[in-house]
């Protein structure tokens, strides 16, 4: 908790100046640990995501549900 505690104060900060809403985390350790200190600041369990997470959420495969879903809101499809 305490080795927290430094990176807690810093997402307050932002998410209170910037309104960043998630943290990033570079491997799953870290994130679960980090998924059960969040909520003692006031986060939800769900504000932190690995760096591997928002990396597959961004791939695009060409023909894939996710390119047709894309299209229709693009107005291409």
């Amino acid at each position: 908790m305490k080795g927290a505690a430094p990176r807690m104060k810093a997402l307050k900060e932002v998410a209170g100046e910037h309104g960043v809403t998630h943290m990033a985390a570079i491997c799953a350790i870290c994130k679960a640990q980090f998924s059960k200190v969040l909520p003692k600041y006031g986060f939800d369990m769900e504000g932190i995501v690995s760096v591997h997470q928002m990396v597959s959420n961004a791939i695009v495969l060409t023909g894939s549900t996710q390119e047709e879903e894309w299209n229709k809101k693009a107005g291409q499809g």
